[in-house]
């Protein structure tokens, strides 16, 4: 089996990519890249150099008839025709693999990616549908589930990123409420006092957005939790040999009925937070 791109949220070809990157440039483990070495050999080697050898052939013959000294012109074009035509099969291929993967590609890399909390228990769970015997519908209807846990984990974190802006000003908040209400109490002056009070009552009102934005976040961590248990339930039901997941059973689709449970669930607190 390969995963198409449709199969995998954007998320795990984005950390794919960026090891794939440091790969490339040194940074991860030599043993994680022998292994991707390794399996991309096995999965597409073989393909590739089936489609590798005609125009390879075609511009040896270029450079044989070059060597026996054959018109130019014939030499040239046949030469021409071999470099483009191995241009073309290198870049269809790359294209036609580029957003593809293997079960035993994931694997190797999976040590690697730097995912953790609901992103680790989302590709660990892809794995472990690669790795089952599901049908094929079976399989189609986990993975788009999967990914609709990644779109609401996502919509979390932007969530409780903007919320987290709130509670990094509670400390000047409070500060803020001290001193504007030692000031109303010292102030000789009742018009004065007044004034101090009025802006006690502003900070004041400020001070407690910010916490009703740290109850929100809270909330939302707490979703996201709930997320994850929800996934690794899928990933753990996946792995039970005692459950037949060729046949579709029941623990699969309940452990799934949870999955999406959680991601309304998740969908309706983000919305609740964004009308506050």
């Amino acid at each position: 089996m390969r995963y198409r791109s449709e199969d995998i949220h954007p998320v795990l070809w984005t950390a794919v990519d960026e090891l794939t990157g440091r790969m490339m440039t040194g940074q991860a483990s030599g043993k994680a890249v022998m292994a991707h070495h390794s399996e991309w050999t096995k999965e597409y080697g073989g393909e590739f150099l089936r489609q590798m050898a005609a125009p390879l052939l075609l511009m040896a013959a270029g450079f044989a008839m070059i060597a026996a000294k054959l018109p130019k012109p014939i030499s040239a074009i046949v030469m021409l025709l071999g470099i483009l035509w191995t241009v073309v099969t290198l870049i269809v291929k790359t294209a036609g693999n580029f957003r593809q993967m293997s079960v035993r590609e994931l694997e190797v890399l999976l040590p690697e990616l730097k995912f953790e909390g609901v992103g680790r228990a989302y590709a660990e769970t892809v794995l472990a549908v690669g790795q089952a015997s599901l049908s094929e519908e079976m399989r189609s209807e986990t993975l788009q589930e999967l990914k609709r846990v990644m779109d609401e984990h996502e919509r979390i974190e932007s969530a409780r990123e903007r919320l987290s802006t709130g509670a990094r000003d509670r400390p000047e908040l409070l500060e803020e409420v001290i001193r504007l209400k030692g000031k109303m109490e010292s102030a000789k002056d009742a018009e004065a006092r007044a004034l101090f009070r009025e802006s006690l009552d502003v900070a004041q009102t400020r001070l407690d957005s910010t916490e009703h934005q740290a109850a929100f976040g809270e909330r939302l961590e707490a979703q996201a939790e709930l997320l994850r248990q929800s996934v690794l339930r899928v990933r753990d039901t996946l792995s039970l040999p005692s459950v037949d997941t060729s046949t579709d059973g029941g623990a699969l689709r309940q452990a799934l009925a949870s999955v999406r449970s959680r991601a309304e669930a998740v969908e309706k607190a983000v919305q609740e937070v964004q009308s506050w």
